[in-house]
């Protein structure tokens, strides 16, 4: 008779199928924002953070998952404030992972995977429905519901162009809505444990219908959802996923020796693959075909875990499992409170990126705030979002290409940034309706003013446009 598990999932095998979870988060994002090669500091982390990630891929352990939580987490601290959302999310993840053994450890207890994954789970939960929450709420704005350049148009279009059957699927002025209902929904619904397997299984096919194109690359945010999605699954799910295994071996005891043989084999063929392509050198050129190819590993690793998810959720009963919501270590808490107060951000008049609105048109800058729900009256700063300058010209590429080529405004804070980086470069700026040339010797006395460490590391603003009309970006 099989024994019952209790509803934290916190048995041997919940461990290793969360850590190879994790370690394929890890290798879908650098498998597309790891830099050229070179002898940076930030890339030879990176390349040390993948290495790690395919090393737990072939022998999950506790060890090397604690190895890989703290890489990625100095990873993250070295390349802020230029981190996407979802690896936010996987570092406040990671953080929870060294809080929880750490808070086994101070129990004087030995950090197995069944403590480590019961002091972890509930923390990881609540952490996911918030930054996912804040995705969600972010798109309750006029422009991504009602405008012609709302960025789910605009991600559609792309879609197609590369995929023209998807025209025939989708319905333009409805896909914003779409969108906002399948994300509002997700979190909503793994609030419930009468409508959970539903939140597990409307996240699997919105965010596998996100990357059915491969001019979108967002399977690495797809990849991060699945593994957060998987924490929210009950204790018999991982027994479902067995016995379901059990019958392929009855029935073909061949094909089930030779899948349990090369398990390990069979994950890391596609992660290699998929990072072997798509590593930024001279000798590589990212090229059509190479696009198409990463897009079809990547789209098979997604399937492939969409479809163990179903199969876990319907091959049996249980799925109205509780979910024990309460963390059992109390400065995971403060870690909650850390990403609660970071989504709020760009409604407080701080930083507008890195605080989970990715493609979704919110405008909160003065005169331009957009939001149908949140009140204006929340921003207690204007000191950053609202100052801001037009680049005319610039020595620099990087805000020319930023900045000058698709004429949007900077705010002065970023701005700030760029002189600091390049001390040498010279700027033709419009504030306030007068141009001015800014070089080295007659360095404007705001712009010039250097950033303190902690402000370069924690705020981060993107371009605005200059006649409030939104345009896509994350």
């Amino acid at each position: 008779m099989v024994s019952v598990v209790s509803d934290v999932k916190t048995n041997q095998k919940s461990f290793q199928i969360f850590a190879v979870l994790m370690a394929l988060c890890v290798a879908a994002h650098m498998s597309v924002h790891l830099p050229a090669a070179s002898l940076s500091a930030i890339w030879l982390l990176g390349v040390a953070v993948l290495l790690c990630a395919v090393w737990l891929i072939y022998r999950p352990s506790v060890k090397i998952l604690l190895v890989l939580a703290l890489l990625q987490s100095l990873h993250v601290a070295v390349d802020a404030p230029y981190n996407p959302d979802h690896w936010l999310l996987v570092f406040f993840v990671n953080l929870a992972v060294l809080g929880a053994a750490s808070s086994v450890w101070l129990k004087g207890q030995h950090c197995t995977p069944e403590r480590l994954m019961e002091a972890l789970v509930p923390v990881a939960r609540l952490l996911f429905l918030v930054c996912y929450g804040y995705a969600a709420f972010a798109k309750y704005n006029f422009d991504f519901l009602f405008s012609e350049t709302s960025v789910a148009r605009e991600m559609l279009e792309y879609q197609v162009g590369a995929m023209p059957l998807l025209a025939w699927l989708v319905w333009p002025a409805a896909v914003a809505w779409v969108a906002l209902v399948c994300e509002t929904s997700v979190p909503l619904l793994l609030l419930s444990k009468r409508t959970r397997h539903f939140g597990i299984l409307v996240g699997i096919f919105f965010h596998a219908a996100l990357v059915i194109s491969p001019a979108v690359k967002v399977y690495d945010f797809t990849i991060v959802v699945y593994t957060m999605l998987y924490l929210f699954t009950p204790a018999e799910f991982d027994r479902n996923l067995q016995q379901w295994f059990c019958r392929i071996k009855q029935q073909s005891p061949h094909l089930y020796g030779m899948l349990s043989r090369s398990r390990g084999f069979l994950l890391l063929v596609p992660t290699i693959g998929l990072i072997a392509i798509s590593l930024q050198t001279p000798l590589l050129e990212v090229s059509p075909q190479i696009v198409w190819l990463r897009w079809m590993i990547a789209m098979s690793v997604v399937c492939c875990l969409g479809g163990l998810a179903c199969i876990g959720i319907f091959s049996g009963s249980g799925r109205d499992s509780s979910v024990d919501w309460i963390p059992s270590w109390r400065l995971s808490y403060g870690l909650i409170l850390l990403a609660i107060i970071n989504g709020l951000c760009p409604y407080l008049g701080l930083k507008t990126q890195g605080s989970f609105t990715m493609f979704s048109n919110l405008q909160t800058e003065a005169g331009e705030w957009n939001h149908l729900l949140m009140p204006e009256g929340v921003r207690f700063s204007d000191q950053y979002q609202d100052r801001l300058v037009r680049v005319v010209a610039s020595s620099d590429t990087v805000l020319n290409k930023k900045y000058v080529e698709p004429g949007l405004l900077a705010t002065e804070f970023e701005l700030r940034r760029r002189i600091m980086a390049q001390p040498s470069l010279s700027l033709t700026i419009e504030r306030y309706g007068q141009e001015v040339v800014i070089d080295r010797a007659d360095r404007d006395a705001s712009l010039g003013k250097p950033l303190d460490l902690l402000s370069r590391k924690l705020l981060v603003f993107r371009p605005v446009s200059p006649d409030g009309q939104p345009f896509i970006t994350n």
